[in-house]
């Protein structure tokens, strides 16, 4: 049995280029003027700002990683008799019928 699946590819009925047209002719396109001063120091505040927060988003995400691996570093280190609780598995109890 083939797995090939068996297509047919019509062409297509007009030419091509009614098909995709071409783009419309654009005009030259203008520098946009020079910002001002003010509009500067508006957009360095801006970024000043956003590095601000990247900082403290970064702290606060190396706080919260540390803080886990000092958690399970603790509970290797303090975890009594990890290796005999792995080797014997938990049963559960049996239940008896009750009798009548």
């Amino acid at each position: 049995m083939s797995h090939e699946s068996h297509i047919v590819v019509l062409p297509p009925a007009a030419p091509v280029q009614e098909l995709l047209p071409p783009p419309p002719a654009m005009d030259r396109l203008e520098a946009p003027p020079t910002p001002t001063p003010e509009e500067a120091r508006a957009v360095e505040a801006v970024f000043a700002q956003q590095q601000k927060e990247s900082n403290t988003v970064a702290g606060l995400v190396g706080m919260y990683t540390s803080a886990v691996m000092l958690h399970n570093l603790a509970v290797d280190t303090f975890g009594a008799h990890r290796e005999e609780q792995k080797k014997m598995p938990k049963l559960k109890e049996l239940e008896e019928p009750e009798e009548e």
